[in-house]
């Protein structure tokens, strides 16, 4: 049990720690560990809980937590998780203990996505995506100018009457849309429900075959003489042709 420990002081110098506040509340002490050299997590992880277990006050003991940036390599590797669970088993640790951080880019690869995630959170890590919106174009797409709007995926908008995440998620995309001054379009309504619901959230600009299915330009004329494009859904006899 001391041999982490002995690891963990020999390579200090070569790690940092960032620490997570939580201004406020009480939280566990927790930690972002950065600069590691080459070393993998699973190598890590256990000799700086270890340290931190050994070293200070018993109230501490075992409620640390540290936070590691996985790479892509460990994020596509399907024995990783199974690995990384007999190591820090072996020291005593259990797996809420540790964060894993991961690229967006790289939450979304196939065998990431479908394996290796699923299985981490199955042993009981804690799976954090970092980047969001920042990865890719997704900030830039925000901070942009010359982007005048975002548009919602239609799953998103199937889930609204069964789940409370999609309403909280909608919610607090578009009050991002308005905090950046951009339009948020919500495509996907297709029942009085889901309508009812979106507007009640605020979501301005809606699509779907609820309001009406693709037409021509003369159908479009008269949906746009009847007024139909402003009607709230609870008095809108929808198209159902």
């Amino acid at each position: 049990m001391n041999e982490p420990v002995a690891q963990y002081t020999k390579h200090e110098p070569v790690i940092e720690l960032r620490p997570f506040v939580s201004p406020g509340s009480f939280a566990a002490p927790s930690f972002e560990v950065l600069a590691w050299s080459a070393r993998s997590v699973v190598g890590v992880a256990p000799a700086i809980l270890n340290f931190f277990d050994c070293s200070l006050p018993a109230i501490y003991r075992g409620t640390t937590r540290v936070s590691f940036s996985l790479d892509a390599g460990e994020v596509f590797d399907k024995s990783f998780p199974q690995d990384l669970l007999k190591e820090i088993e072996w020291h005593n640790i259990d797996p809420p203990r540790l964060w894993l951080e991961i690229c967006e880019s790289s939450v979304l690869n196939e065998t990431a996505w479908q394996r290796v995630i699923p299985e981490l959170a199955d042993c009981g890590f804690k799976v954090v995506v970092k980047r969001f919106i920042a990865d890719y174009s997704g900030f830039d797409i925000l901070a942009s100018p010359h982007i005048a709007g975002i548009k919602a995926a239609p799953p998103v908008v199937a889930a609204l009457p069964y789940s409370i995440l999609p309403r909280r998620f909608l919610k607090g995309l578009q009050s991002l849309a308005n905090a950046v001054n951009k339009q948020l379009i919500v495509d996907g309504v297709e029942t009085l429900g889901q309508a009812l619901w979106l507007e009640a959230m605020g979501c301005e600009m809606l699509q779907g075959s609820f309001y009406g299915p693709a037409m021509d330009a003369s159908k479009a004329r008269s949906f746009i003489l009847e007024g139909r494009q402003c009607i709230a859904p609870i008095v809108f006899n929808p198209v159902t042709a």
